[in-house]
């Protein structure tokens, strides 16, 4: 995991104009932010990243400079997560979920997000936007690319069934992120040769959640839905992809 944190992670401050035009009266840089994502491009350079230590450094070098978190818009905050350089740290966790939470419950961007009213409706249409078919096979390190990839999407269906945003699953939203999340896991069906079983991992697991929110599932079923979520989705039988597959599509 060491050798991949090296293309990874940073911050930088959006600015308008020369702060030095613009000072306090002790002297101190007034920061004029734009209302736009946050791309942690200034640190992301080898030499720069080499100064971190361990986990918790950059993790801390990935935060989001105060002044701007009450500028950016909800949906810009959404994609500055999604920008996060070390978002991708996930995959070294067997519980997936374990790995999301290590950056979410990290970064005071999310923490940002959640306080947002319009959050749950703004993710669950980001979500629905993305377009599989134009990211499948992009499987570069995203830390300095625009663009989203695979690795991305299992990114943001873990972020939501972390359930750190609970108002996703209000019954205000439950049908509308369903739906969503239906629709991706039939798109990544139609693309089973492109698509490897831990992508459609992440969208089974989305649903397990849903389902256990909307609890109209018999205590067997919810008994095998838990269990699938409390292990991350990482089970040692490929059978019970099916099973909850079944459960997931057939409410």
């Amino acid at each position: 995991m060491s050798c991949v944190f090296l293309y990874s992670c940073g911050y930088e401050k959006t600015e308008i104009g020369d702060p030095k035009n613009n000072l306090n009266l002790n002297g101190t840089p007034v920061i004029d932010y734009q209302d736009e994502p946050f791309t942690f491009e200034k640190v992301t350079k080898p030499e720069v990243w080499r100064t971190f230590n361990n986990l918790e450094e950059m993790l801390e070098a990935c935060q989001l400079p105060e002044g701007m978190l009450s500028v950016m818009s909800t949906r810009n905050l959404i994609q500055t997560l999604m920008n996060h350089p070390l978002f991708f740290i996930y995959t070294a966790y067997n519980n997936e979920l374990d790995g999301v939470n290590v950056i979410i419950d990290n970064f005071n961007g999310f923490e940002e997000l959640q306080k947002r009213e319009d959050v749950a409706e703004a993710i669950i249409d980001y979500y629905a936007a993305i377009n599989l078919k134009n990211i499948v096979g992009t499987t570069k390190l995203p830390s300095l690319l625009p663009d989203l990839t695979i690795i991305h999407l299992g990114y943001l269906e873990l972020v939501i069934a972390s359930k750190k945003i609970p108002e996703i699953f209000n019954a205000k939203y439950i049908d509308k992120l369903n739906n969503a999340m239906l629709e991706m896991y039939d798109a990544k069906l139609s693309l089973i040769n492109e698509i490897d079983l831990s992508s459609i991992n992440k969208s089974l697991l989305l649903g397990a959640q849903i389902q256990l929110s909307k609890n109209l599932i018999s205590l067997e079923e919810r008994k095998i839905l838990q269990e699938f979520v409390d292990k991350g989705g990482n089970v040692s039988e490929e059978s019970m992809y099916t099973t909850v597959s079944q459960i997931i599509n057939s409410k």
